[in-house]
């Protein structure tokens, strides 16, 4: 019997196919699960406001504030941004291990306050950063706030508010 079939002929191609459908197949699983992409959380966007962290203007100041900071995945929470910069361009950064990454752009209201309430639909830990700037581009660079979202088995429990 001859030795010189397709598949004798091929199988180095037909091995390196293989590996390469696997490959692609499980980089989709990990994309599409949200293992390794932040966008489960939140959008990615172009950043308004970029911002070297030492290089910050004193006369301003910039807090941030996640709450609650420990949830069940479905829960909302509310960001609250307070400046005494008022109308100023902002963006809320994200960082899920990765890097912080442009996650939404704002503007301050004329109190130099901002509150958003959104719901959280993935689970995992996320560290949250805002860089707001007048219209001089004279900024200030908030302090990080985490949060952990995690999947509860029963959201009707007590145990709920203590996570779980």
């Amino acid at each position: 019997m001859k030795k010189d079939g397709f598949v004798k002929r091929n199988e180095k191609l037909l091995i390196i196919l293989i590996f390469l459908i696997v490959g692609i197949g499980t980089a989709s699983y990990l994309i599409g699960s949200g293992t390794i992409n932040i966008n489960n959380f939140f959008s990615i966007v172009q950043p308004d406001v970029e911002l070297d962290p030492e290089n910050q203007d004193s006369s301003y100041y910039l807090t941030l504030d996640i709450s609650p900071n420990n949830i069940c995945e479905g829960d909302t929470i509310q960001g609250e941004v307070k400046s005494n910069m008022p109308y100023a361009i902002c963006t809320l950064f994200g960082d899920t291990g990765t890097g912080f990454r442009a996650i939404e752009n704002f503007e301050l209201l004329g109190n130099g306050g901002y509150t958003e309430n959104r719901v959280i639909s993935a689970s995992g830990t996320v560290i949250f950063r805002v860089v707001c700037a007048d219209r001089e581009l004279n900024g200030k660079v908030s302090n990080d706030e985490q949060l952990v979202s995690v999947v509860c088995v029963d959201p009707d429990a007590p145990s709920r508010n203590s996570l779980c």
